[in-house]
């Protein structure tokens, strides 16, 4: 549930490996350490000290957890994705099938026969992107 992580101690203090940088967003080895220690009964400060984080990060990842049963964050906004679910599927059509001449094509080539087929314009990464979620990877022949 909580991911692998390695945990050290020494004289009864969490201690976790040196290569743990302070990042904006905690890793799934450091909210699992904060779980762990809050459910030994350690404080918050005592929590925050080793995993390297404040104090008001210990307290929204216990609420969080308390809230939701998780420890992951919660989903971002952003913009929606221009080729959806079932255009993605399209896309991949219009890349496999076709008698296999569309497997080897780059992906300007490809924009090229979308704005055809859909008359839709999408930038290349958006259809590399699109062509990803679907499960198409792009390799050099």
């Amino acid at each position: 549930m909580f991911g692998l992580f390695i945990l050290i101690f020494n004289q009864n203090k969490l201690c976790l490996p040196k290569t743990t940088k302070m990042s904006k967003e905690l890793t799934t080895e450091q909210r699992g350490g904060i779980i762990f220690c809050c459910q030994r009964g350690n404080s918050y400060r005592t929590i925050a000290a080793p995993i390297g984080c404040g104090l008001s990060t210990v307290f929204d990842t216990l609420k969080r957890m308390d809230d939701t049963g998780t420890i992951n964050s919660k989903l971002r906004s952003g913009r929606p994705p221009l080729i959806k679910g079932s255009q993605g599927k399209q896309l991949k059509r219009v890349v496999t099938n076709d008698k296999g001449k569309n497997h080897r094509l780059c992906t300007g080539e490809v924009k090229q026969l979308w704005q055809k087929k859909t008359g839709q314009d999408v930038s290349t990464r958006t259809i590399g992107r699109a062509l990803r979620a679907v499960g198409l990877n792009n390799c050099f022949a």
